[in-house]
This record gives structure tokens, C-alpha cells and sequence, in this order.
């Protein structure tokens, strides 16, 4: 599910448990299962949110864990770029693996397929943003946006 629907649920549970604070409703008055998710009595919608953050995993990670373990891991990651100087292969290597975030490969709907004209069916978002924009600058001929 992604975060967006599972953020929805939540609320649907909550209006329906009636778990919003009268006076705030800003604030959530945890009941039991709630109470086990975040473990606190009652938490803003904002730190809902944030609280989240250690029970929603990508889908395509291959070992789920904690999100302790993974700040540990993004704090070695840091370490280890600050240490090592700007090696030019080690950033052809990012800009190569584009199997994650912007640079993954999207299925295209037939539409935008049609409108791109190349007949590809899977392109990366930010190469589909950039021939959008392509195709905006060239048919726009007094060069301003509207």
C-alpha cells in the first residue's frame, strides 16, 4: 500500500473511532491498537506522520528493517563519502544505475507513448519531464511560459 493509503486508512479509522481530540483535532487520542503503532497516548497529525516513518518499507527492499538500522546505515554511508574524494567513475556509476526514484524505468500509458512519437513504452520520469519541456520550448514560439 502505498504511505498516501495508508495515511487515508489511518484517518478513516480514527474519524470512525471518533479519536480526534474535541478541543484540537489536530490531535489524535491513541486508543489501544493506535497506542501499539506509536506508543504514546495522543500524537499530532504532523507527528502521525513522522512516526510512520518506522512502520512503511519500499516495496522492492529485499530485508525489511527498522528505521534505527537504517539511520545507522545512512549516517555510515555519509561517513564513508566524506572520506573517499570525488572519484568521476563512482558518479558515472550513480548516473548509470537508474533503477530507483527518477531514473527508474515507467511503464507509459498509451497516450503519452503516442505523444512522445519514439514508440518506447518505458522511459525514466525526469526523460519523460525533459522531453515534455522539449516539446514546450518548440512550440512555443514567443518563448514564455503561460
Amino acid at each position: 500500500m502505498a504511505r498516501t493509503e495508508v495515511v487515508k486508512q489511518l484517518w478513516v479509522y480514527i474519524k470512525e473511532k471518533e479519536l480526534q481530540d474535541p478541543s484540537n483535532k489536530r490531535n489524535i487520542l491513541c486508543d489501544e491498537p493506535l497506542r501499539t503503532i506509536f506508543c504514546v497516548d495522543s500524537i499530532n497529525m504532523f507527528e502521525m506522520n513522522k512516526a510512520l516513518t518506522k512502520h512503511i518499507w519500499p516495496l522492492d527492499s529485499d530485508d525489511v528493517i527498522p528505521a534505527k538500522t537504517a539511520t545507522q546505515k545512512e549516517k555510515q554511508k555519509q561517513q564513508e563519502s566524506e572520506e573517499e574524494p570525488d572519484d568521476p567513475g563512482r558518479k558515472e556509476k550513480r548516473q548509470k544505475s537508474g533503477t530507483k526514484g527518477f531514473m527508474a524505468p515507467l511503464q507509459l500509458s498509451d497516450p503519452l507513448v503516442k505523444f512522445l512519437g519514439t514508440g518506447e513504452h518505458a522511459i525514466s520520469r525526469s526523460e519523460v519531464i525533459k522531453r515534455m519541456w522539449d516539446y514546450i520550448k518548440q512550440n512555443n514560439p514567443s518563448g514564455s511560459i503561460r
